[in-house]
C-alpha cells in the first residue's frame, strides 16, 4: 500500500510539471510588419509573445551565467542578412527585480532580396532561456517559418502606396 501512494505521488508531480518541450514564447505569424526600405531591401518586424509570469534573458545578459536569448535565420540564396536586434519596452529589463524580457517583443530583421526564386521560405529559430520568480528552466528553442511570397506580396503593396 505505501509503495502504491508513492507511486501515485510520483506520477502526480510528474504530469504537474512542465514537458521540457513546452514552449514560453510565441511566435504571431499573423502580426509581422514588413517595412520597404528600397526596392530589395526590408525590414521585418517578427512579433513574439512571452506567457503571463515568465521571462527569458536578455540578448547580452549582465551576468555571464544567464544564457542569451539569440534568433537565428537560416541560410538562403533568396537574401541576405544584413542587421538583427531585438526591440523590447526598457521597462521590462528589471521587472520585480528580475532582469529580463517581459510580456512581448520584436526582433528586427532587415534583409536584402535576391533574385533565386527557387527558395520561398524564411526559416530559423529563437533560442532562449525561461525563468519565473523562483527558478530558470532549461532552454528553449522555438522555431519558425516565415512564407517569402507573402511576405514580397506585402512589399509590393507597399511600394504601390
Amino acid at each position: 500500500m505505501r509503495c502504491l501512494k508513492l507511486y501515485i505521488f510520483v506520477i502526480l508531480i510528474l504530469s504537474c510539471t512542465p514537458k521540457e518541450t513546452d514552449q514560453f514564447v510565441s511566435f504571431d505569424m499573423d502580426r509581422v510588419e514588413v517595412i520597404l526600405i528600397s526596392n530589395n531591401s526590408l525590414e521585418l518586424r517578427l512579433p513574439f509573445t512571452i506567457k503571463d509570469g515568465y521571462h527569458i534573458q536578455l540578448p547580452n545578459p549582465s551576468n555571464p551565467q544567464f544564457i542569451p536569448t539569440e534568433l537565428t535565420i537560416n541560410r538562403s540564396k533568396a537574401f541576405s542578412i544584413t542587421d538583427t536586434n531585438f526591440e523590447f519596452d526598457e521597462k521590462s529589463i528589471a521587472h520585480n527585480g528580475f532582469e529580463g524580457i517581459y510580456d512581448a517583443f520584436k526582433v528586427i530583421i532587415n534583409l536584402n532580396l535576391m533574385d533565386e526564386e527557387n527558395e520561398n521560405v524564411i526559416g530559423g529559430s529563437l533560442n532562449y532561456q525561461t525563468c519565473d520568480k523562483a527558478k530558470c528552466f532549461f532552454p528553449r528553442t522555438l522555431y519558425f517559418k516565415l512564407d517569402l511570397n507573402h511576405i514580397k506580396q506585402k512589399a509590393s503593396g507597399l511600394n504601390q502606396l
